[in-house]
């Protein structure tokens, strides 16, 4: 009798176990879709701290749409602090171990969700919620298992959320962009090899003395990446500091004796002869987008249209480049289609379902229009008094938005960017949930029937339908974004960084600029000086990591 009782109970207390874990707390609504309808019952006195990174463009957060709809439609308080230096904070926060409920495109990265979720057990374990909490994304990684294991750290959890992107889709890729109507004046072809390239930008500078036809600077709109793919490297990293593969083998550009010696040449031709502007270390963002916005430049690492609009059809992208070093054009594929470290909560939080249900709505193609696009005009009883919504134009085939038709104090400057920025989205672009689909996406929202095909004429594609043509025949695959080393592992990674990578820059610097020489004795003496570093160690893991995880 007594073993029958005690069996009883057990059983009692794992059916008990087992409802506690399936039952969603009081607060909450699961009977929706949780994009549309409320996730939080009336009544109900919940709400949620974030912390977001504020862009330059970025309306406050009493000024985004976004926030007032979840809010007012499903429900969710949001406390909100904008913050314009995410390092910093995130530097302070990770340290004292105090941050809000979510952390919002704060920059965090693979080795802190390591350092800090793994191992200090600071973030959430964001899939043991999926099941429950998040169907939009269940689904996905139902159909995709890849993608899910693509953010897993090293002891199989999630602890981070961010994009997923295909990795052959152009509007996620970074594109090179070269002032075409210069070309044509000068009677000169699109640039097929590395030294026509080299030849072009010199016939620019002879012809316009006022230009920087190597425009772009070291930290900002950076255009080396059509020379280090010319040399044959597969990176989507201009300064050549992160891992690459070149010939299927994983190398860093800086420390590969081969090309670095070359990339180093050509930069220094540029500096000695004026292609390349003298500041080119110190620039910022603002004076290289007004050079290309007066005209002045020749190759240009954003879409044109961001620095004026007036500008843009003066331009189109640039071809990848062969050289002696590389016989076949390639360019790099989106290797960070699946991203991570967007949308961080920490496990400390008092509302962890509701944190994941929120993130969630981005996975949905619903929540991904609403998200980045807000409502349509139509969409009257959700506008809040603070857009006037978008509407579906046959003509264009895209999205009007009668707030920038109306903006005769060009405060958006024609820009729907500029606008989603400053008015609905909380990110600065199209960043967070599933978008492979998301132009389809909005045209499903708006009941259009649209494919998917660039015009030269646009002013928001016309750099889309340049790199259809020019670059996506050649997308090659590089190193993973991701990168989840082991604490033990990634605590020596960051130990060698901290020396290799200052080291790397402050003599590339000397040698673009002659204030080292570039000799075969410098470059021998530099390539040295890293391997006493310790770079070939350096190198070593991130080659025996990519052997271990190519194949997921």
């Amino acid at each position: 009798m007594k073993k029958r009782c005690c069996l009883l109970t057990v059983l009692l207390l794992c059916l008990c176990l087992a409802t506690s874990a399936l039952a969603a707390p009081d607060y909450m609504l699961l009977e929706g879709d949780g994009v549309t309808s409320p996730i939080v019952k009336d009544g109900e006195n919940v709400a949620i701290n974030v912390v977001i990174s504020q862009g330059a463009k970025q309306g406050n957060a009493d000024q985004i749409w976004l926030w007032k709809y979840f809010e007012e439609v499903l429900n969710v308080k949001v406390n909100v602090e904008q913050v314009t230096d995410a390092t910093e904070y995130r530097n302070l926060a990770l340290a004292s171990g105090d941050f809000p409920d979510i952390m919002i495109n704060m920059g965090v990265s693979a080795s802190e969700l390591v350092n800090y979720g793994q191992e200090e057990s600071m973030f959430l374990k964001i899939d043991e919620y999926i099941d429950e909490y998040m169907p939009h994304l269940k689904a996905i990684y139902e159909e995709h298992p890849e993608y899910r294991t693509a953010i897993e750290a090293p002891d199989g959890h999630i602890y981070a959320l961010g994009g997923i992107a295909d990795p052959d889709d152009e509007t996620r890729n970074t594109g090179i962009h070269i002032h075409e109507k210069w070309l044509n004046e000068l009677g000169l072809s699109m640039p097929e090899t590395l030294d026509e390239l080299v030849e072009a930008l010199r016939a620019m500078k002879a012809a316009y003395p006022d230009s920087t036809p190597y425009s772009g600077s070291y930290n900002n709109s950076n255009p080396g990446l059509i020379i280090l793919t010319a040399l044959g490297i597969v990176t989507s990293d201009a300064k050549g500091l992160s891992p690459a593969l070149r010939k299927g083998e994983v190398i860093f550009p800086f420390g590969d004796r081969e090309t670095y010696g070359e990339f180093l040449r050509i930069l220094n031709t540029f500096y000695q002869e004026g292609i390349m502007s003298r500041d080119f270390f110190t620039m910022t963002s603002t004076q290289v987008y007004s050079m290309i916005a007066e005209g002045k430049g020749g190759l240009f690492s954003s879409a044109p249209w961001s620095a004026s609009p007036d500008i843009y059809m003066d331009w189109n992208a640039a071809k990848p480049l062969t050289s002696a070093y590389n016989e076949s054009p390639l360019w790099p594929a989106n290797m960070g289609a699946l991203t991570c470290g967007r949308w961080v909560i920490n496990a400390e939080t008092a509302y962890p379902e509701l944190c994941c249900k929120l993130a969630d709505f981005f996975f949905s193609k619903t929540g991904l229009v609403l998200g980045f696009y807000g409502p349509m005009t139509m969409d009257t009883d959700i506008l809040f008094d603070m857009t006037s919504g978008w509407y579906w134009d046959d003509a264009s085939k895209w999205i009007i938005y009668p707030d920038i038709v109306n903006d005769t104090a060009g405060i958006y400057g024609g820009m729907e960017n500029m606008y989603r920025q400053a008015k609905i989205m909380l990110f600065t672009g199209v960043q967070m949930g599933d978008y492979r689909t998301f132009f389809e996406d909005v045209a499903e929202y708006a009941k259009a029937d649209y494919r998917r095909v660039w015009s030269y004429d646009s002013l928001d594609f016309r750099h889309y339908a340049g790199m259809v043509d020019q670059q996506k025949p050649y997308y090659t695959q590089g190193y993973p974004s991701n990168v989840f080393f082991d604490s033990e592992t990634n605590e020596r990674v960051v130990e060698l960084a901290s020396v290799i990578k200052p080291f790397v820059e402050a003599e590339t610097a000397k040698f673009v600029t002659g204030a080292r020489p570039l000799t075969e004795e410098e470059l021998d003496s530099y390539f040295t000086t890293l391997d006493a570093y310790g770079y070939q160690e350096y190198l070593q893991y991130y080659a025996d990591y990519y052997e271990a995880n190519a194949a997921k």
